[in-house]
């Protein structure tokens, strides 16, 4: 007897019409989780820029207070007209615009309200962040005690005041030379803030600085506050020289660290240009991070976001 031929033709069609159908299922699926994780992304970066430019608002308006009201928390003897008038509402400023490769970035801040109750000027503000035309809002509240009414009590009516305690005060202490803006200003030549030896400046409030700036040897920059810096920032030679950013930090140019030379930011922090360690150079960032272009890290050059290394 002749063997049975088999014919397999069926079943092989049948396999591959099962195949297109299992693939068809699962395409969307996978489509759909890539789109996903693609979309949170995008939004977990512009939820980062938003904060950060955030941050960078209320440290503005905060130095604009101390600078042109009085201390937080301490007193003024300007009416309440005369602080609206040296204050602007959010609507009526001119949002302030960061350069970005990849986002339109800018930031908006002004008071919302400022009222006065028993006594102390409530002054509620809003910090208004734009992030390729999404906006993120947060309000903060600051108290300034009104001292304009200290001299209007009524001799026949008020009791005597009680003496002073302290009727000879120290004179109130001048800030130190290595204290402003000047600081920095008097070690400019040809757009380059220069830094050397034991060159010591501190800043107190918001900056924004247009010029390159070098630090040199154990030279030393303090920022109390948020700065934008839109030239190059090298730090190089020993022993150790370092700038440190309590508050938010925005590098528009490229960073060049080497020897034992540090970084320091405790808030958060972006980059938008070059970032080169070599030797043992450190950037060392307590708060969010960006990073527009990969760093380049060579030796013991290491960067540290939330004390974890960043590569």
């Amino acid at each position: 007897m002749k063997p049975l031929m088999k014919n397999e033709s069926g079943y092989t069609l049948l396999m591959v019409l099962l195949i297109i159908v299992v693939v068809g299922l699962m395409a969307p699926v996978l489509a759909s989780a890539v789109m996903n994780s693609t979309l949170q992304n995008n939004k977990s970066e512009v939820l980062i820029q938003s904060e950060n430019l955030i941050d960078m608002g209320k440290h503005y308006f905060r130095n604009e207070i101390n600078s042109k009201i009085g201390e937080i928390g301490g007193e003024t003897s300007l009416s309440l007209g005369d602080i609206k008038d040296k204050l602007s509402t959010v609507d009526e400023t001119e949002p302030l615009v960061l350069p970005s490769e990849s986002n339109k970035l800018s930031y908006q801040v002004g008071y919302s309200s400022i009222t006065e109750e028993n006594g102390y000027y409530i002054i509620k503000y809003t910090s208004r962040a734009i992030v390729d035309n999404q906006v993120f809002e947060e309000e903060e509240v600051f108290q300034i005690k009104n001292s304009s009414n200290k001299d209007n009590s009524n001799p026949d009516t008020d009791p005597d005041p009680s003496p002073d305690p302290n009727p000879n005060p120290d004179p109130p202490v001048p800030p130190t030379e290595n204290e402003g803006l000047s600081c920095l200003l008097n070690k400019k030549k040809n757009g380059t803030i220069t830094l050397k030896a034991k060159d010591h400046c501190i800043l107190k409030g918001s900056f924004v600085i247009n010029e390159h700036i070098d630090i040199k040897a154990q030279a030393k920059l303090e920022v109390y506050g948020s700065i934008v810096i839109n030239g190059t920032v090298d730090l190089k030679g020993s022993p150790k020289g370092y700038l440190l950013i309590e508050g938010s930090g925005v590098f528009n140019n490229s960073i060049d660290i080497g020897g034992s030379n540090e970084i320091l930011v405790n808030g958060a922090a972006d980059f938008h240009n070059n970032v080169s360690l070599k030797g043992n150079g450190l950037i060392d960032i307590q708060g969010n991070a960006m990073f527009i272009k990969k760093p380049n890290k060579k030796g013991n050059g290491s960067i540290k976001v939330n004390n974890t290394e960043y590569n």
